[in-house]
Parts: structure tokens; C-alpha cells; sequence
């Protein structure tokens, strides 16, 4: 065989050969554990999201508001800074909305666009009981004051006040007083219901 033909065919078994390397390559991810095929996407990779929360006046929420991103299989939950601002690095496969919760309260933002900005509603319920904290007895006429708005509780010591503005995006301030009792100054946690508030006052 001669000498050109052979170096000619030398060559093209090489590029056949690279051609095929190629090939497998493509398609079991390469020789040296090469990188993720598709469909194998590790769950919540891709761009992170971030946003603020804000009071219904705009002002910044307090820090703490629990924030979460729903998707198909998992979940992810921050909470706001000191700014109400908050950061997702990675986003659960099949999220596609945002939800902001202080108390009983929700907000609900699509992810995109982003940065997302959750605005809390401007108005919530405040109710429950107030009772004696050494015998869990009752408070009748006990006077509530929140949101600059007043009620009395009844003879088992319930009260609820509807509409209760919320302009700082913070859990309202409570202040209750009764006779024989000392005064109470009362803030509702950034979780949980506020319409269900089981408030002792010492006795005096």
C-alpha cells in the first residue's frame, strides 16, 4: 500500500475515532464524570430571587416576617432583615410565586419580575380573652385599646376589634386596663393568630 494512502487513512480512522469519543461523550456525560445530562438538573438551581417586604403604607417590614417559595417537591423560607429585605440563592423546580406572612396575614407575588416587592395588608382582626394570670378568671369590662379604637370585654372576659390599621407592617400594639388590675401592654408574635389572644393581667 503506498505510503500517501496509508498516512490518508491513518488520518481518517483518527477522525472517526474523535467523532465517536464525541458521540459517547454527548450522551453518557463524558469519560471523567462529566457534568449533568438533561433531566438532571439538581432541584433548585438556576437564578436566585430576591425582594422586599413592605408595609400597605411602604414603609420596610420589621425584620423576622417569614417568607416562602412553594414548588413541586420542596419549599424555601427566609426571613426579612432589618430592612424587610430578603435573598432566595436557589429556587425550588416548578415555583412560580412568592408569599410574605405576618400573623394571619398573607401576601402572594408572582417570582417574575423580580425584585419582588410583597406589600402586607393594611387592616387585621384583634380578638380573644383576657383573664386574672392567678386564676385564669375572666376580666369583665376590661378596656382594650388598639389601633385607636376601644372596646369592653364581657362577662367571660372575650373582645375583638375588626379593621385594626397597620401602617408600619409590625404586629399591633395592645394596652388593656381594669380595675384591680395592673395595666397591660401587649404585642402579638410576627406568627400564629390574632384573633385568638389569650391575655393575663397580674392582680393588684
Amino acid at each position: 500500500m503506498p505510503r500517501r494512502v496509508r498516512k490518508l487513512l491513518i488520518v481518517v480512522v483518527g477522525l472517526l475515532a474523535i467523532a465517536v469519543l464525541t458521540l459517547l461523550s454527548d450522551l453518557f456525560g463524558g469519560f471523567s464524570g462529566g457534568g449533568p445530562g438533561p433531566g438532571d438538573r439538581p432541584e433548585g438551581a438556576g437564578e436566585g430571587v430576591s425582594g422586599q417586604v413592605i408595609s400597605s403604607t411602604g414603609r420596610p417590614a420589621p425584620s423576622g416576617i417569614r417568607v416562602t417559595i412553594q414548588g413541586e417537591r420542596s419549599r424555601r423560607v427566609e426571613l426579612t432583615d432589618e430592612t424587610g429585605r430578603f435573598r432566595f440563592e436557589s429556587v425550588p423546580d416548578g415555583a412560580s410565586a412568592v408569599e410574605a406572612t405576618l400573623g394571619p396575614l398573607r401576601t402572594r407575588m408572582n417570582l417574575a419580575p423580580h425584585p419582588v416587592t410583597l406589600r402586607l395588608p393594611g387592616t387585621c382582626i384583634i380578638g380573644g380573652r383576657v383573664v386574672t394570670a392567678s386564676t385564669a378568671e375572666p376580666v369583665n369590662l376590661a378596656v382594650v385599646r388598639c389601633g385607636g379604637k376601644t372596646v369592653q370585654t364581657g362577662a367571660r372576659g372575650m373582645f375583638r376589634i375588626e379593621d385594626v390599621p397597620l401602617p408600619d407592617g409590625r404586629p399591633p400594639l395592645i394596652e388593656v386596663s381594669a380595675p384591680n388590675h395592673a395595666g397591660l401592654r401587649f404585642r402579638p408574635d410576627l406568627e400564629g393568630a390574632w384573633d385568638d389572644l389569650y391575655l393575663k393581667m397580674r392582680p393588684r
